[in-house]
């Protein structure tokens, strides 16, 4: 994801009750994100 001009990599867990994507970061954090550029990725490259 690339949100406020930084690039977090993490895994996209849930999708919350008012439509935030919900991310599990590198470190473990929980991060609910509203906007944002988001690439997704397989394990063989972009999905």
């Amino acid at each position: 994801v690339i949100y406020n001009k930084e690039e977090l990599k993490g895994e996209a867990v849930d999708i919350d009750d008012s439509g935030q994507l919900i991310v599990k970061s590198e470190s473990g954090e929980m991060i609910k994100l509203t906007s944002g550029e988001v690439s997704v990725r397989g394990i063989y490259g972009y999905v």
